[in-house]
């Protein structure tokens, strides 16, 4: 009985310590580099394509680079060295292959649908379509020839998105519980309304909401949710260009009806609607009550200081020292335009040329 008691028990521990090294082979990588010829010898390295920290590095031998290691789960991982443009891919469990030049990436089920994202037919023709209805602006040679390039390009993007996030969306289906899933989103979550993708991260798993990438533009759609038309503005610290001392937006607005422009230096749609409207505005209502407050998001002073110069800007100027305006205002570009009322309610945002007095006059004539 005992002799039959120890062959269970020995029977048990080496289907124990199988099974331990089967789970542990399961958690095993192999990623297999086919590289050109000009890069023999170099030395290959793969980061981790989100906090940027290296993972390996291994010299090509023979047309070769071949890394190895342990994956307790997936990640979006990026070659480099070997090839003119980085090369994304899903590093997980099992032998993945990749052609450095020629950008192939196949062997496991993450990379293989991936890849079939990247090589989708449709979306690479409307993509297409996009840059050259974009290279057509150089042939424009009126305003009228230009005006219709952009009305064109517009409807081409608009096409191009939606069909992305089409396709994007049915691969989030198909991978709900993976950090495919995430990636998906996240390619086409600017399409997304905060109600939309609110409506999706209600019954999300936590590898999906708390993918870096996709939850910043969700808390972004938030904070844009929450500065919308009918919601008090929302205060920003800063410093006062004119003096060089800690201000604030609320301080510049002081209970009037404002303009205010979160702007840049270095954005040429910003400084046109400067020249354009904000400066004539300004002009023209500045003896009525109005305030006109620019905010500039994202320069050095010395920047912020050649602009105002250049442009001849009078009104006042905050500088968002802290760079918080985007994150509390939500911004996924500039200029955003937005007008106040003398209560602190937002009235309209996402206000661009002559937008912006019609909005205003109706405001004062309430």
């Amino acid at each position: 009985m005992k002799r039959l008691q120890s062959t269970i028990c020995s029977v048990f521990t080496v289907l124990f310590f199988s099974m331990l090294l089967v789970a542990c082979n399961n958690k095993s990588y192999k990623v297999e580099v086919t590289v050109a010829p000009e890069y023999e010898g170099m030395k290959a390295y793969i980061f981790d394509a989100i906090d940027e920290e290296p993972i390996d590095s291994i010299d090509v031998i023979d047309g070769k680079a071949l890394f190895k290691g342990k994956a307790d789960s997936a990640r979006i991982a990026v070659l480099v060295g070997v090839s003119q443009a980085p090369v994304m891919f899903f590093l997980e469990p099992g032998t993945i292959t990749i052609n450095a030049d020629s950008n192939a990436i196949s062997g496991t089920k993450l990379n293989d649908d991936f890849s079939s994202l990247m090589n989708n037919e449709e979306l690479k023709s409307l993509a297409d379509e996009c840059e050259k209805v974009r290279g057509d602006i150089y042939m424009a040679e009126t305003e009228e020839e230009q005006m219709d390039v952009v009305n064109r390009y517009d409807a081409a993007a608009e096409k191009l998105q939606t069909r992305l996030k089409e396709v994007c969306v049915s691969l989030y289906e198909s991978h709900r519980k993976d950090i495919l899933g995430a990636y998906a989103l996240t390619l086409a979550a600017q399409s997304f309304s905060y109600e939309e993708l609110s409506a999706i991260f209600a019954d999300a798993e936590p590898v999906i909401k708390n993918f870096p990438p996709l939850a910043d533009i969700y808390k972004s759609l938030l904070a844009s949710e929450a500065t919308q038309p009918g919601h008090h503005f929302v205060d920003i610290e800063g410093t006062d260009y004119a003096s060089g001392k800690s201000s604030s937006l609320s301080k510049m607005i002081d209970g009037k009806v404002a303009v205010v422009d979160f702007w840049a230096s270095w954005c040429r749609p910003c400084r046109e609607e400067i020249t354009n409207y904000l400066i004539p505005l300004y002009n023209e209502f500045k003896d009525k009550g109005v305030v006109v407050v620019g905010v500039d998001v994202s320069d050095r002073p010395e920047d912020h200081d050649k602009a105002v110069k250049e442009l001849k800007i009078e009104y006042q100027q905050l500088l968002d020292s802290k760079k918080v305006a985007g994150e509390l205002y939500g911004l996924a570009s500039i200029p955003q335009i937005i007008l106040i009322d003398k209560d602190g309610n937002i009235v309209e945002r996402d206000l661009r040329g002559d937008d912006i007095k019609i909005a205003l006059e109706k405001l004062l004539g309430e």
